[in-house]
């Protein structure tokens, strides 16, 4: 029997058993895409600092798989001009 540790910035406990091992392989696939892996044991508790860091390089990542996929990219003038900064 293995176990799954999944730390959520909120204060939320569950617990789930599965006991079909293909739904098992589907969740820890959706896991691997959707969050990131954590090799070591982390601390017990993540700063709000590093919450907002994994999020950021989440968000890049899925910025620039957009931008692979669509081939669009935006000039940083341009964008300024259009949020007025």
């Amino acid at each position: 029997m293995g176990q799954i540790i999944i730390d959520i910035p909120n204060r939320k406990t569950r617990r789930f058993i599965i006991e079909d091992a293909e739904q098992a392989e589907l969740l820890i696939s959706a896991l691997e895409t959707a969050a990131v892996r954590v090799r070591k044991n982390p601390p017990k508790k993540i700063t709000r600092q590093q919450m907002e860091d994994i999020q950021d390089g989440l968000s890049a990542q899925r910025a620039l798989a957009e931008m692979r996929r669509t081939g669009k990219s935006y000039k940083w003038e341009d964008v300024k001009a259009e949020l007025g900064l």
